[in-house]
């Protein structure tokens, strides 16, 4: 099989550490290929060219991941922005934010930003600021560097350390404690929903 001819998907996402979940979720799809037509600044670029996506995805398979943020409702969001998805369409959201998505593989979490394991929440979709969250979770961490690279400084008017993309983006593809998408999908609905899709979808490829 030439390169060429390995199943491809085509993603447009709202941040670095959306990229690399949608890598993971394409990987374990089944999508031996992933495109990155652009790596968005916000949500609201994003669905801005929505109406362009969805008219390729008549031919080519394609995954739009945004954040809920302050939205009350993912399936209502979904309907305002494209109510007639194409057929190779994947439109999903994250629910609240993506940090609820990495939250929901609590073991490896834990382990890996150093956290006691009874300290990340079972039902990460309720939470209202996964960030936040993530934040106040870091405090405890054990690991002074962590703790130096992901927490906002004092003074910085910043609500994350330098470091912390790079540090989410390290968990999401370190090879041995990296994050587990079908242990996660375990605890975040909207994973899972996201997750299945995208595997309903690489049938239809």
């Amino acid at each position: 099989m030439t390169r060429s001819s390995l199943p491809l998907l085509r993603c447009v996402v709202e941040g670095l550490i959306d990229q690399e979940v949608a890598r993971v979720l394409a990987r374990e799809a089944g999508f031996l290929q992933t495109e990155f037509v652009g790596t968005l600044n916000g949500r609201g670029n994003v669905l801005k060219n929505i109406g362009n996506y969805n008219r390729s995805a008549n031919q080519i398979p394609w995954l739009v991941l945004v954040d809920l943020d302050k939205e009350k409702c993912a399936p209502n969001l979904m309907k305002k922005y494209l109510p007639h998805p194409a057929k190779k369409m994947c439109f999903r959201v994250a629910v609240h934010e993506m940090e609820a998505w990495l939250l929901a593989d609590r073991e490896r979490f834990a382990s890996f930003f150093k956290l006691p394991s009874d300290s990340i929440p079972d039902k990460p979709d309720l939470l209202k600021d996964p960030k936040q969250e993530v934040i106040s979770l870091l405090a405890s961490s054990t690991d002074r560097i962590i703790k130096k690279l992901m927490l906002p400084r004092s003074g910085s008017g910043r609500t994350v350390g330098p470091g912390y993309s790079d540090k989410l983006i390290e968990f999401l593809v370190e090879p041995s404690h990296s994050w587990r998408i079908r242990e996660a999908i375990k605890h975040s609905p909207s994973l899972n929903r996201c997750f299945y899709a995208l595997q309903k979808l690489r049938k239809q490829a």
